[in-house]
């Protein structure tokens, strides 16, 4: 799979992206909303894993604003998670489209059985 980690914490993110590339996924890493939205204007991703708190906002707005940039070129969103350390965060994320939403600290386990399942949308 071609994944999107959405993901300001530098350590974080290069553990995420080394244990999902053991695997054999591919994965790009971005650390702001406008970085990753960057990133799928240039590449096809199957999909996109995002924290909520990024330093140019949130998350949460990720998959949003991207839907509205892809109106009208017929482009298929990538399947995405978002990642939190609040329940407070799941409905509001699933409202946003996005197919789940996981609690800090997040199981790599169950993170990678998501991703290899077929994107629910």
């Amino acid at each position: 799979m071609r994944v999107l980690l959405v993901e300001d914490h530098l350590d974080t993110a290069r553990a995420m992206a080394r244990l999902l590339g053991m695997n054999g996924h591919q994965v790009r890493v971005a650390c702001t909303v406008d970085d990753a939205l960057s990133a799928i204007a240039g590449d096809p991703f199957d999909w996109i894993v995002t924290d909520v708190h990024l330093p140019d906002g949130s998350g949460l707005d990720l998959l949003p604003r991207l839907r509205q940039r892809s109106r009208g070129d017929g482009a298929a969103l990538p399947a995405a998670i978002v990642v939190s350390g609040d329940d407070r965060d799941a409905q509001p994320a699933l409202d946003a489209g996005y197919v789940r939403h996981l609690v800090k600290p997040v199981r790599y386990e169950q993170l990678l059985a998501l991703i290899e399942a077929p994107p629910a949308r």
